[in-house]
């Protein structure tokens, strides 16, 4: 995967006709650090940074993200993480913010 800085700014139009620019490097999510009861505090706010899409991907600012009952029992540790740090929801609304360098 390409480096965040290699993500081209994109103008966009968005709610009521405002003109956004996508040039941040860094992006917050919600990371499983540890895997157990949500009131253990296993659920971090982190900073990471903006994946560059590769080949044929859309990078998308995500602004809703729904959580199902399999994500929920990853964080809370009733099923196994697929990857350190996972960050739970897949079911995404958002703005198109970016696409690979052509």
């Amino acid at each position: 995967m390409a480096g965040a800085e290699t993500v081209a700014a994109a103008a966009l139009t968005g709610k009521r006709g405002r003109v956004m620019t996508v040039v941040d490097k860094t992006m917050r999510a919600w990371s499983v650090t540890a895997p157990g009861p949500v009131e253990a505090g296993g659920l971090r706010l982190v900073d990471r940074p903006v994946p560059a899409p590769g080949e044929d991907e859309l990078l998308v600012r995500v602004r809703a993200c729904g959580v199902c009952r399999a994500d929920l029992h990853v964080t809370e540790g009733e099923l196994p993480v697929h990857r350190p740090g996972g960050v739970p929801g897949h079911v995404v609304a958002g703005d198109g913010a970016g696409c690979a360098a052509s």
